[in-house]
């Protein structure tokens, strides 16, 4: 226990790092921000320095230019020779000669400020350098520094320019420059150069070594250095003893009543010594100790509770395994959960048909039946029910009134807590488990591990009910396609079979209407032969066609996708194509009439309701249109059969008849007449052609007054 309070130890390693490492960081950025204005300030200096000789060089050249004659004579010896770039200075009297005999020469301020510049740079303290762009000594030429500077004095961008660079020879230097204007007494010299007063007549740039600075600014740096790390040391000292003191020898403390607890002892109690952090620690370890004992008294009750709260779930899913209808499911449920966890109100929704409400189904008591009587709804999305079935998310809200998505109602003024539960499977969402109290906090994870297995059970039992229900209707409808299979299998004519089939579909499967289109094929048409009711039979008498073309049409599209067709909304399909005689029409479902693999027509059911065709009454419809197409088949198949065999039986009596004549014009005359009462027509004539017949003479019936006579043929007439 010791070990957590020497330096060691990981909470001491970790603070004096991190506090090590912030500190030397604003240590060093002062220390660095100090050192940075040192260099500056010597820098500066340096800077002051260079204009001081700057200035102290211009009064020179001013003193010397004032004493007339455009400067100063000196004696001439070996070292003091005239300037030759003088002499070409008109009207500029360079040598003279004293009374003694003694020569002299001029000393103009350009020569004295050059002479000033090799002696100081001899010395090696600083140099100066005279220059211009227009010169009269070479030895004066400008480096490209002093020509950029010149360049921006004389143009006014700048009245004084400085740099701190590295010479060919390595060292650092600081040069600052400044530009000589024309005056008065410079015409003498320069007025020839077309110089006016206040021109630019050059500059003088000063150079000095930063050696000197260097050193400075360096020892400097090391002596901040120095100091710096003494002060992170020296405060990190300080640190490590007040944390150690105040933090670190308490907190070792409390470790030991907090081991002392983990050992099972719960009578233990941290002294407070102090009103800051490390007493409220200590308070809040002695709160933590009390609720503990307090936890631990009562495990025994709560480990109780929460074993009824699983029988109960457990009882509820098996009792939900047994129920297959939805209402009798829901009254159970709420009945219930309610009772068995003493809860204040339990309620169940389901999503509406277009899933954009839940519409209460069952909840408990007087408030459950108000409430159900009002087909209480909640919108998609709104409130806590609303909420759960959008995000497929439990929302649990302790104290309704800390929540802003609580919706209150009237009938329930007492709740104080709420969770809603959405019952799904996977990500399909078919309700939601909406459980409210009347104890604020009263809802906890504890009674929301229970709801949700149980909402689980209700999924699963919904998907048993459904699975339930849809096999009873596949049996239910399989048995009407049965009925109407064996109540058109004696029909043999092909409409009366469609209209029973039609008036059978629309009464056995409770259809809002139903009718059938046949195809033909040459005109590119679906016609309708047969429909149901009163309706049904005016749009037949009307000639109902449909273009097999129309994309605005679920029969077209029906018979040329060779599928069937479901619009559960009619109202939201763009290819509807609507009926005036049919108004309340809501879904509609084409399945196409299909025989050896080729479509013969439609059959198109329509209802009043909603969503009322599924995937099960597509198949459903298929089989009986598939059935219906075969039988219509077989009908149009027995009709042919029974004509051809009409035909056959016409055929052979008129030949009986023919063979019992006892002349050809006898024979003409049975053929005659038989044949059109055969066919059906009012007079019949039959031609032979007189090579046929050679030498016969043309008969006519008796029943005829004027006998045609034919120049190249022979015939027999018979009117009927």
């Amino acid at each position: 226990m010791n070990q957590s309070a020497r330096p060691g130890s990981s909470l001491t390693v970790r603070f004096l790092a991190i506090t090590g490492v912030v500190i030397t960081i604003i240590i060093s950025a002062l220390f660095y921000w100090v050192a940075k204005r040192q260099e500056a300030q010597i820098i500066n200096q340096v800077d002051q320095q260079a204009r001081v000789l700057f200035q102290q060089i211009v009064l020179t050249r001013s003193w010397a230019a004032s004493q007339g004659g455009g400067g100063v004579y000196s004696e001439v010896t070996d070292a003091v020779q005239p300037n030759p770039y003088l002499l070409q200075v008109g009207g500029l009297t360079v040598n003279i000669n004293s009374e003694e005999g003694k020569a002299y020469t001029l000393r103009n301020p350009a020569l004295i400020t050059r002479e000033l510049s090799e002696l100081a740079e001899k010395e090696g303290n600083y140099a100066f350098h005279i220059t211009s762009l227009k010169l009269f000594n070479p030895n004066n030429t400008p480096t490209d520094w002093e020509a950029d500077s010149l360049k921006r004095f004389e143009s006014g961008e700048e009245k004084e320019s400085f740099i701190i660079e590295t010479t060919g020879e390595g060292a650092e230097v600081y040069r600052y420059m400044a530009p000589l204007y024309i005056k008065e007494s410079c015409l003498l010299c320069h007025s020839s150069q077309g110089y006016k007063v206040g021109d630019v007549r050059g500059g003088i740039s000063v150079t000095i070594p930063m050696n000197e600075a260097r050193a400075a600014i360096q020892s400097n740096n090391q002596q901040l250095f120095v100091i710096g790390i003494s002060l992170i040391v020296f405060v990190l000292a300080i640190l490590w003893l007040l944390v150690y003191s105040q933090i670190l020898q308490p907190l070792n403390k409390l470790q030991k009543y907090a081991v002392a607890l983990s050992e099972g002892d719960m009578n233990v109690q941290a002294p407070i010594q102090s009103q800051d952090e490390i007493g409220n620690l200590a308070k809040a370890f002695n709160k933590m100790t009390s609720q503990l004992r307090d936890s631990i008294g009562t495990l025994e009750q709560r480990v109780s509770d929460r074993t009824k709260a699983l029988t109960t779930s457990t009882a509820v899913s098996r009792r939900l395994s047994t129920i297959l209808d939805r209402k009798e499911l829901v009254e159970e449920v709420v009945e219930q959960v309610n009772k068995s966890f003493g809860y204040y109100h339990t309620q169940i929704y389901f999503f509406d048909q277009g899933t954009e409400n839940l519409v209460m189904a069952g909840g408990t008591g007087e408030a459950g039946k108000m409430l159900l009587a009002q087909f209480h709804k909640v919108r998609n999305g709104k409130g806590l029910v609303g909420r759960a079935a959008m995000t497929n998310q439990v929302v649990l809200v302790p104290d309704t009134a800390q929540s802003s998505e609580w919706l209150p109602n009237p009938l329930l003024s007492e709740t104080k807590s709420e969770v809603a539960i959405p019952i799904s499977v996977g990500e399909e969402v078919l309700g939601v488990l909406d459980v409210q109290h009347n104890v604020r906090n009263g809802l906890q994870q504890e009674d929301v591990d229970s709801l949700s297995s149980i909402a689980t059970q209700i999924a699963i039992a919904l998907q048993n009910i459904r699975q339930y229900e849809n096999t009873r209707k596949i049996a239910s409808d399989m048995g009407v396609v049965a009925t109407v299979g064996i109540s058109t299998s004696t029909i043999s004519d092909a409409r009366q079979l469609l209209q029973e089939v039609v008036d059978l579909s629309k009464k056995s499967f409770n259809l809002y209407h139903a009718h059938i289109y046949l195809l033909n094929e040459a005109e590119g048409m679906l016609e309708l032969t047969a429909g149901a009711g009163d309706v049904g039979h005016k749009m037949v008498s009307e000639k109902h066609k449909i273009p097999l073309s129309r994309e605005q049409s679920l029969v077209a599209r029906a018979a040329r996708n060779r599928e069937g067709v479901v619009v559960n909304d009619v109202t939201e399909a763009p290819d509807f194509l609507p009926n005036p005689l049919l108004p309340d029409t809501r879904a509609e479902m084409a399945v196409p009439m299909i025989v050896a693999d080729k479509v013969i027509g439609v059959l198109d059911v329509q209802s009043e309701t909603i969503g009322r065709f599924s995937e099960v009454d597509v198949n459903i419809q298929t089989t009986l249109a598939s059935q219906v197409a075969v039988a219509l088949q077989n009908a149009r198949s027995f009709a042919q059969s029974q004509q051809q065999a009409e035909r056959e039986t016409a055929v052979n009596l008129i030949t009986q008849k023919i063979q019992s004549a006892t002349s050809v014009e006898a024979a003409l005359q049975i053929a005659a007449r038989e044949l059109g009462h055969a066919l059906g027509r009012k007079s019949t004539m039959v031609m032979i052609e007189p090579e046929a017949l050679a030498g016969a003479t043309r008969a006519t019936d008796t029943d005829q007054e004027d006998t045609p006579r034919e120049t190249e043929s022979m015939g027999t007439g018979v009117s009927s």
